[in-house]
């Protein structure tokens, strides 16, 4: 059988922008500020997190999903082709070849990847239960934080300080998440507030179900939420901390942390009543380009 043949350079662009677009996210400007090549670059890692995001959220069984997850797993450890795309990402070719040259030209190891694709993982069968702080440490670190890692070496960087940054970063970037998500995770099951600060508030050993429409729900979130305020407080640190070369090439992350710090912002100012938790509070893009842009100037 012929293999499919590759995308070209522009039809490769073209896909990863209208598919990065599509999903909203707010990753789509710290992109789009980018040098044609770069962009590309970190638009094929954030698509290769979202299709194993997709696999773990997916309609499949859990069977299937895993054995899907470790395929791509083998693929990454021994350079081999993985299973079939089962969902559509909305490239014109396909992914994996794409990735390896990412991976090639920015020296970044398997291993980071696996650790995406662990952290996913995570989720599978009844998925994460009020983790204890350890877990919920790993598992932000896991999705985020070694997201963070493969995004700061197409950029250019490298080291223990660099890497520092990157996953202090996404620790904040997923708390964040989580914060967002708390009912609409909790409808699926999951329950990714850590042990500790769930019995702080007398949540301990509760269903996702039942914690969703407790009462001190809301003072639970609003204690994570300062926690986060502080671990973004802590990476920008790290980032000033940097020097002024490393600064610049790090700006794409930089407005990344910046539009998540908007997002909080946004969920703090709505408030933490029980009743408001499901309500959406995304910025607009207008506004989310207008903060990219401000943190894009100040990232120098």
């Amino acid at each position: 059988m012929t293999a499919a043949p590759l995308a070209s350079p522009h039809e490769i662009e073209r896909g990863l922008v209208r598919a990065l677009k599509a999903s909203g996210s707010s990753f789509y400007w710290a992109i789009r500020l980018l040098p044609r090549h770069k962009r590309n670059d970190l638009a094929t890692i954030y698509l290769f997190c979202r299709l194993m995001d997709d696999i773990a959220d997916g309609d499949l069984s859990d069977l299937a999903k895993e054995q899907a997850l470790k395929g791509w797993k083998t693929a990454l450890q021994d350079g081999c082709t993985p299973p079939p795309a089962t969902l559509e990402i909305g490239l014109p070719g396909p992914l994996f070849p794409l990735l390896q040259a990412v991976m090639e030209r920015h020296q970044i190891s398997p291993s980071v990847l696996i650790e995406i694709i662990d952290g996913v993982r995570m989720d599978l069968g009844e998925g994460i239960q009020a983790p204890d702080a350890a877990t919920f440490t790993l598992y932000c670190r896991r999705v985020a934080g070694y997201v963070g890692v493969a995004t700061v070496r197409v950029l250019g960087c490298q080291g223990q300080q660099i890497d520092r940054f990157a996953l202090t970063t996404g620790d904040a970037l997923q708390a964040t998440n989580i914060l967002r998500d708390v009912v609409s995770d909790a409808g699926q099951g999951r329950l990714y507030l850590p042990a500790p600060l769930l019995a702080r508030h007398g949540l301990g050993g509760l269903t996702a179900a039942q914690v969703a429409s407790a009462p001190t729900l809301g003072q639970a979130c609003h204690d994570l939420a300062q926690e986060t305020e502080q671990t973004f407080d802590k990476a920008r640190g790290f980032y000033r901390a940097l020097p002024r070369t490393d600064r610049h090439r790090l700006r794409p992350a930089f407005v990344m942390l910046s539009s998540y710090r908007l997002l909080l912002k946004n969920l703090q100012h709505r408030g933490w009543e029980l009743s408001q938790l499901d309500q959406p509070c995304r910025p607009s893009r207008l506004r989310l380009l207008g903060d990219a842009l401000a943190a894009w100037a100040c990232g120098r």
